[in-house]
């Protein structure tokens, strides 16, 4: 019966002489250790087709977060300092249908601006209060953010 690895459970090799050389074994596993991640890593990535990808902003008073060359699933972390008077938000140019844009602003604005789309049931120049959180949605058969 062959001597068992503590930690995996696995044969350890011997030589015939008795001494133990674990290295066959330990390098045998780690090689099939490092094909199963990169397995895992690869599958996951080609399957991950809805990663959203955060953006940070610290805008000022005036300031615009221009969002306009995003492509693809994204977060918006608009983080301003204090509370803000005005920002301008400025949506992707080219979006495609069903792409996620989460927007999260965490001072007051007391008038945000949005241009470069149309937000479903929003009027431009609407106060927001710190907290605020909406995920919008593209419909290209509405043309607008849903």
């Amino acid at each position: 019966m062959p001597i068992l690895n503590n930690y995996y459970n696995l044969p350890i090799n011997t030589k015939p002489n008795g001494i133990v050389d674990d290295t066959t074994t330990v390098l045998s596993i780690l090689q099939d250790m490092a094909i199963a991640i990169n397995t895992v890593i690869a599958v996951t990535i080609a399957a991950d087709v809805d990663l959203i990808v955060p953006n940070h902003y610290a805008p000022t008073t005036g300031g615009t977060v221009n969002a306009s060359a995003l492509t693809g699933n994204n977060r918006l972390n608009i983080v301003p300092a204090t509370g803000l008077a005005a920002l301008t938000l400025t949506l992707p140019t080219t979006p495609v249908d069903q792409q996620v844009l989460d927007v999260h602003i965490t001072q007051n604005i007391t008038a945000l601006t949005v241009t470069g789309g149309t937000i479903a049931g929003q009027a431009s120049g609407l106060p927001v209060v710190a907290g605020f959180s909406q995920t919008l949605i593209y419909s290209l058969t509405d043309l607008l953010w849903v």
